[in-house]
């Protein structure tokens, strides 16, 4: 952990002197004028704030007034301490990149805060879901085996006066055995018994043969991954954000061949929904009216993850979302 954060930090501070080091070759090829030169510069400030945080934003300070002075203030190659000038311009620098680096440091934890939020509420949607498929699995499922019990009693009991009434205590036990087999599908849609006793591997493989039934859609699964490496709130997400996209492909694909996938790849788990159907439309992938897309999207950013949609017309539609292990292991402790 500590080495992929350290090697992260080296990263950015490239990537902040390549900025700052890009504005230096533009302003000299170019030759812009000294005051266009000191805006571009504000740039590399502003973008390092932004991206990484107030720390960042204060090197790409520094380190932007002295490659301005030394290039572009005549005269030049020279910082010159007891100019006032140069020492107006780092300030002006430093206070660009306190101001932005705060906002942006604010900005980035209220965001955070509103992640833990968001996977909070969803944690206790999922225990309350859970709480309730158990409730009528055993509650109603008890009581209408106990009633298909007694009906068996009573058909026994019955006098040869009476065998008249057989033929609908036998109707009354396949209504039973109806009303039971709709309790088990509600509770199973509610939350899976099988995504907690065998994991999310298991699931999805259950999940896509009924699927299969209920729909005629054929459906492949592809999998290297080990369940060992998600915790518990992970696999739900990645269990729903599936459930989510294969509604999509009943609702508006109209496809006859669906593939999923999911693996682990450079710490990131993906997990990739393609169909043969015809193909989102771009400006469909990003309607802030496609409530279904928008529900993944949201899920996916909970764990710090992302959703990529493409489609052609007339070839089909690749959804694929990605989540940092690393990420989703801190989110949850």
């Amino acid at each position: 952990m500590q080495k992929t954060i350290w090697r992260l930090s080296v990263t950015q501070l490239l990537l902040t002197i390549l900025l700052v080091l890009a504005v230096t070759a533009i302003g000299r090829v170019f030759s812009f004028d000294i005051v266009n030169v000191a805006l571009c510069y504000i740039l590399p400030v502003l973008i390092s704030a932004v991206l990484w945080g107030r720390a960042f934003s204060l090197f790409a300070a520094v380190l932007s007034v002295l490659i301005f002075d030394f290039f572009f203030v005549p005269p030049a190659f020279g910082f010159r301490p007891d100019d006032p000038r140069d020492f107006v311009i780092l300030a002006i620098f430093l206070i660009v990149a306190v101001v932005t680096g705060t906002i942006a440091t604010r900005l980035r934890n209220e965001r955070e805060r509103l992640r833990a939020l968001a996977s909070r509420l969803e944690s206790i949607r999922e225990e309350e879901r859970s709480r309730i498929a158990r409730e009528i699995h055993d509650e109603l499922g008890q009581a209408l085996t106990g009633l298909k019990i007694d009906l068996l009693r009573l058909s026994r009991r019955l006098t040869k006066d009476q065998e008249g009434l057989v033929g609908e205590i036998h109707a009354m036990g396949k209504l039973i055995d109806n009303e039971i087999q709709i309790i088990r599908k509600i509770s199973s849609e509610l939350r899976p018994g099988i995504l907690d006793d065998l994991g999310l591997v298991s699931t999805i493989e259950w999940h896509l043969e009924d699927f299969k039934k209920r729909t005629e859609i054929q459906a492949e699964f592809v999998t290297t991954l080990e369940d060992r490496n998600l915790n518990r709130d992970l696999s739900t997400a990645l269990f729903r954000i599936l459930q989510e996209t294969l509604t999509n492909v009943i609702r508006h694909a109209q496809a006859t061949y669906v593939k999923v996938s999911i693996k682990e790849d450079a710490g990131d788990i993906v997990l990739t929904v393609e169909d043969n159907g015809k193909g989102i439309p771009d400006r469909a992938a990003f309607d802030p009216k496609a409530l279904g897309l928008l529900g993944i999207r949201e899920r996916a950013l909970i764990y710090g993850g992302e959703l990529q949609v493409t489609g052609s017309k007339g070839r089909g539609t690749k959804i694929a979302v990605k989540i940092p292990l690393r990420e989703a292991q801190k989110h949850h402790a």
